[in-house]
């Protein structure tokens, strides 16, 4: 009976995710065709200037911190000099939050004002200034990795140790989700890829899920090589599969879009906690294996 309540749910939440293929398909194709006819044009620097009050709101730096680090007088940092209004109030430029947004960053850290002017200073003697918004910008990338990371490790063991029926399903989750990453990030030629990648997949049925399961479960217990005949004529058969959502999609696209899937920070924990010890990497390696053949 749990088992037939645990298809149903499965089967439900992939017709759900299902209709939101033809959606999601059409808004990628329509941004990739104002693209090409140019309606997609570089963004211009905003011309508009923010109140104190707006910054806090967007920047989320409190009013005195903006305030000090604006004032170049005594207990003031100087880092950035806002155009004054006719009023005698402060208006930020782009620039200006900017330079606010890495100030936010250094507070963050535990840096006292007086110690990110001194980075603000010591920066420009080799670079620019603003580039300590792009070192910001990567570090918070990388820590947002690492955070969906663990918040899927996180949901995998909740669910392992309460209900282990909800592992399909959240595995599920975090591969459509990461489809729908690599297709917003999709480069030239892979864009029918990742919708045939996750048409496939929001259409899997329960069985064809449990026949993944067994399968991956029973070679790494063999110590079965990822690249062996057997594993890369059963990875060619998914890829085969997949790629018929499509017209002329080629299987090297799919494969190399199912790699950059793998890529996904909550990829590894997902398949890990679902499958066992070592079943990430052998997927990981089958498919790279895959790859590398098909080139």
């Amino acid at each position: 009976m749990n088992r037939q309540m645990e298809r149903r749910s499965v089967a439900e939440m992939r017709c759900s995710a299902y209709l939101t293929v033809s959606a999601f398909e059409l808004a990628v194709q329509r941004l990739n065709s104002f693209r090409e006819c140019g309606e997609v044009r570089e963004t211009e620097m905003p011309k508009g200037e923010w109140k104190i009050s707006q910054v806090e709101k967007l920047i989320g730096l409190p009013r005195r911190d903006i305030q000090r680090a604006c004032y170049s007088g005594r207990g003031g940092a100087a880092i950035l000099q806002p155009a004054d209004s006719s009023w005698g109030r402060r208006n930020y430029g782009i620039e200006d939050l900017a330079k606010l947004f890495v100030v936010k960053c250094h507070r963050r850290k535990g840096m006292s004002l007086v110690e990110s002017a001194a980075a603000f200073k010591e920066f420009e003697k080799s670079d620019n200034a603003y580039s300590m918004l792009d070192a910001q910008v990567s570090l918070m990338l990388a820590q947002r990795d690492e955070l969906e990371r663990q918040i899927a490790c996180g949901e995998m063991l909740r669910a392992a140790t309460e209900d282990e029926s909800l592992l399909p399903s959240l595995v599920h989750e975090c591969v459509m989700k990461a489809i729908v990453a690599v297709a917003c990030s999709s480069r030239e030629g892979e864009e029918q890829a990742c919708f045939a990648l996750l048409e496939y997949c929001a259409l899997a049925g329960g069985e064809e899920v449990e026949a993944f399961e067994d399968t991956i479960r029973s070679w790494v217990q063999s110590d079965e090589k990822p690249s062996s005949q057997s594993v890369q004529e059963w990875l060619e058969g998914v890829v085969v599969r997949a790629s018929r959502a499509r017209d002329s999609v080629s299987l090297t696209s799919v494969a190399c879009v199912l790699a950059r899937v793998l890529d996904h920070p909550s990829i590894e924990p997902a398949f890990e906690l679902w499958l066992g010890p070592g079943s990430f990497e052998f997927i990981d390696e089958a498919v790279g294996a895959f790859v590398l053949s098909n080139e």
